[in-house]
């Protein structure tokens, strides 16, 4: 079994309940599958899915925040500070 296979199955495949609850998300992925307009070869009722599997294999750290971001978005609602961004 690879890592990412043992990874929880939502977006990013982020374990802690903290950042990944429905009850506590601010954001939320939901994949739908919807193959109503399909004319020709179907299976892109599938591709809702296929962007959350794809998800649990990328990278979460940021190098321009120093940081996981998804975390950032969850603890400074309310001390927000500017992040060192080199454009600005």
């Amino acid at each position: 079994m690879t890592e990412s296979q043992s990874l929880p199955i939502n977006f990013g495949g982020i374990a802690e309940a903290e950042f990944s609850s429905y009850e506590s998300s601010r954001i939320l992925v939901w994949p739908i599958a919807y193959e109503g307009t399909v004319s020709y070869g179907g299976g892109t009722g599938q591709g809702a899915q296929a962007i959350i599997d794809a998800s649990r294999n990328m990278e979460l750290y940021d190098e321009e925040t120093d940081a996981e971001v998804y975390k950032l978005a969850y603890t400074r609602s309310k001390n927000r500070r500017r992040s060192n961004r080199r454009n600005g």
